[in-house]
């Protein structure tokens, strides 16, 4: 009785289909099936209903879907699993786009087999499985949601190459472009969390270092009723004090030594003059090479002033810096020359952590230069004080 059914179906439905492309054709168009490729019915002898965008272009996919249904029709068991990867595949093709949407069933109907020579209980089998990487992928579609910069690219990787690979039911390769899209923006994530960290920093400094004028202020005015020899020792050490002519800062660094970097610094020159004529280099070296000179722009500093992180892209680091700055310093009209020593450490970043765990680090590597010196943190760590002196026409090292 059961196979009389399914045929007097598909034989109406041939009888019918005139009739409904010429509704089709009358109706607006519709670019995608974004409630449901595949409408299943109440009973079981009912006829399944598929997307009109999809259906026109896989025709030939409703007649095995129904046969399919009918090769499960006899355990309760069965008609719950495929009703699942049709609520799970509908979830997931829903953005997809119709001639997407039509790849992907016609991939899902080949995959279940074919119902003349697959026993209703390997059909189960493989529709339990297939609902288990729809599901993965709409879990991990759901958590992006979360984070608006996540959905977007997650939205955006959905219309391009990850839909393709969702068509194509290729799920590892989703998986890890999803995977990938996370890492990313955490990882954006975390930068940002840690410049706006070094903002917090230089501004904390700022105001304690303007909390230290203050309070040699006031012992300034002491100084003066106790001794004018008193006050001129204050002011001497004050004027030979390198912190107080510049105060450079290095900060949320990254590359990798020999490599290239990204080098971000601020200052601060915390008293009264201003630093005309300005120079700042960067000498670097490693072992085995000619130490190479990096010039960096830096501004005019009014008094007591300081500026944010400045970004110096540099084509190779090495494991050690001399920095110098030298300008007309107008409280002893005389150019002068700050001087400080770093060793310089590079370490994983937290991108190049998410990117190892995936195995895609190499990878990504390869495909951006920008994205291989991200991958490592470097900070400058001072391994000498920070000395003043008279400038000369001597190399800074």
């Amino acid at each position: 009785m059961k196979r009389v059914i399914v045929t007097v179906c598909l034989a109406l439905e041939a009888l019918a289909a005139p009739a409904i492309m010429a509704a089709q054709a009358s109706m607006p168009a519709q670019s995608a099936c974004s409630t449901g490729i595949v409408t299943l019915p109440a009973g079981i002898n009912g006829a399944i209903k598929i997307c009109p965008p999809v259906a026109a272009q896989a025709p030939d996919v409703a007649r095995q879907l129904t046969a399919i249904q009918a090769a499960m029709s006899s355990e309760q068991a069965q008609l719950a699993q495929l009703t699942r990867l049709v609520n799970d595949m509908n979830q997931v093709g829903g953005p997809l786009g119709a001639k997407r949407q039509a790849e992907l069933l016609t991939n899902v109907v080949l995959r279940l087999g074919n119902a003349q020579t697959v026993s209703g209980a390997q059909l189960q089998q493989r529709a339990s499985t297939l609902s288990g990487h729809f599901e993965e992928v709409s879990t991990q579609i759901n958590a992006a949601q979360s984070d608006p910069a996540e959905a977007a690219k997650t939205k955006a990787a959905i219309q391009g190459e990850t839909g393709d690979a969702i068509a194509r039911l290729d799920f590892d390769t989703v998986e890890n472009q999803l995977s990938d899209i996370q890492a990313t923006v955490h990882a954006v994530d975390q930068r940002t969390q840690q410049i706006q960290g070094t903002v917090n920093n230089i501004q904390s400094d700022t105001h304690q270092t303007a909390q230290i004028l203050e309070q040699y202020q006031q012992q300034q005015q002491a100084a003066m009723q106790q001794s004018q020899e008193t006050v001129q020792k204050m002011q001497q050490n004050m004027l030979n004090n390198p912190s107080y002519f510049i105060n450079i800062h290095f900060s949320s660094s990254s590359g990798t030594i020999g490599g290239a970097g990204i080098i971000r610094f601020g200052a601060i020159h915390s008293t009264d003059g201003t630093l005309s004529d300005a120079k700042m280099q960067i000498v670097f070296s490693l072992a085995g090479q000619q130490p190479w000179t990096i010039d960096a722009n830096v501004p005019k500093f009014q008094d007591r002033s300081n500026f944010l992180p400045e970004t110096l892209n540099v084509t190779k680091l090495g494991d050690h810096a001399v920095v110098c700055y030298s300008a007309m310093d107008p409280r002893v009209n005389q150019r002068r020359r700050w001087r400080m020593s770093y060793q310089i450490v590079s370490q994983p970043s937290p991108l190049a952590a998410a990117l190892a765990a995936r195995g895609t680090s190499a990878q990504m590597a390869r495909i951006s230069p920008q994205l291989a010196a991200a991958m490592s943190d470097v900070t400058f760590q001072p391994d000498s004080e920070a000395t003043l002196t008279p400038d000369s026409d001597a190399p800074c090292q």
